[in-house]
C-alpha cells in the first residue's frame, strides 16, 4: 500500500509540472489583478494530459489574467470552459506575436523592428523636438542624412546626422553628439510609453497571458476549467512534499521552495 502511494505521488509530481508552473505565475499575477478564482481541482490523466479547475465567488464584472506556457495555449483555448451564470457573453482576449507587431507598427513611434535612434528620428519627420547637443535646440525634424567619416587611413564609416528646422533655419547635428531628445507632441510620448509597456509585457517568451473577461453582475459562484499537456517524462521542477503538515483527508499539501513567498496550496487530486 505504501509503495502504491509513493508511485501515485511521484506520478503527480511529474505530470503536474507544466500546470504548476502556470499556477505559480498565476498566483503572482493574482495578487496584481485580484484573481478571484484560485486553482481548486486537478485531474491527472495517464494519456499525458491534466484537467485544471478554478472556482471562487466574484462580485460584479471582473477581468483577470491566466498565464500559460506558449506550447499549452492552444490546448487551453480549445478546452476552456467558463461557468458563469450571470455573464451572457464572457470573453477571452489573447494577444499573439503577430498582434503585438501589428500594434507596435500602428503607433506613432514604430519599435517593432528594434530601430536605432537614427531610424526612429527618420520615421518621425515633421515632429517637433527639443534636443541637447549639448546646447538645447528646438525645431522640427526635417530628416536624417549619412556622412562618411574616416576612421583610419584604410577604413571609413557612415555617421547619421539629424537635420533640424530651427528658428535660425536648417541645422545639422551629429546624432552621437546629442545627449537627449524630447518630443513636444503628447501623443508621440504617449505612444512611446505604450510601445515600451507592450514590449515589456511580452518580454517573457515562455508564457502568454489569457485575459478573462466576465461582464456579469452581482455576487455569484464562477468556475473555469481547461485541459493542457502534462507529460509524465518532463520534470522541470523539484518539489518538497510535507503531507504531515496539514492533516486534511483526501487532499495533498505541497510547498514549492523554488517559488517566491514559499508557494503553498491545497489541491483536490484525482488520478485517472
Amino acid at each position: 500500500m505504501k509503495t502504491n502511494n509513493k508511485i501515485l505521488l511521484v506520478l503527480f509530481l511529474c505530470t503536474i509540472s507544466s500546470g504548476l508552473w502556470a499556477q505559480a505565475s498565476r498566483d503572482n499575477a493574482a495578487r496584481e489583478t485580484e484573481n478571484p478564482l484560485p486553482l481548486k481541482r486537478i485531474v491527472i490523466l495517464t494519456s499525458g494530459l491534466s484537467y485544471y479547475e478554478h472556482s471562487g465567488t466574484v462580485n460584479g464584472p471582473v477581468r483577470f489574467n491566466l498565464p500559460f506556457r506558449v506550447n499549452a495555449v492552444n490546448d487551453a483555448l480549445k478546452s476552456l470552459v467558463i461557468n458563469d451564470p450571470s455573464s451572457a457573453n464572457p470573453s477571452i482576449i489573447y494577444q499573439s506575436e503577430q498582434t503585438l507587431l501589428q500594434t507596435l507598427r500602428s503607433l506613432k513611434i514604430d519599435l517593432s523592428d528594434e530601430p536605432g535612434m537614427a531610424l526612429i528620428l527618420s520615421r518621425l519627420r515633421g515632429a517637433e523636438v527639443e534636443i541637447a547637443a549639448p546646447t538645447p535646440f528646438s525645431g522640427r525634424i526635417a530628416g536624417v542624412e549619412y556622412r562618411h567619416s574616416v576612421v583610419s587611413p584604410f577604413s571609413e564609416t557612415r555617421e547619421p546626422w539629424l537635420l533640424l528646422n530651427t528658428a535660425l533655419g536648417l541645422r545639422t547635428f551629429n546624432i552621437k553628439d546629442i545627449n537627449a531628445i524630447s518630443f513636444k507632441d503628447p501623443a508621440v510620448n504617449q505612444d512611446l510609453n505604450r510601445a515600451l509597456d507592450l514590449i515589456a509585457a511580452s518580454g517573457n517568451s515562455l508564457s502568454r497571458q489569457l485575459l478573462v473577461n466576465l461582464p456579469g453582475s452581482g455576487s455569484r459562484r464562477v468556475s473555469i476549467s481547461y485541459v493542457i499537456p502534462s507529460p509524465v517524462w518532463k520534470t522541470p521542477w523539484f518539489f518538497n512534499c510535507f503531507p504531515h503538515r496539514r492533516n486534511v483527508p483526501g487532499r495533498i499539501f505541497l510547498t514549492f521552495p523554488l517559488f517566491p513567498e514559499n508557494f503553498c496550496r491545497f489541491f483536490d487530486l484525482d488520478i485517472v
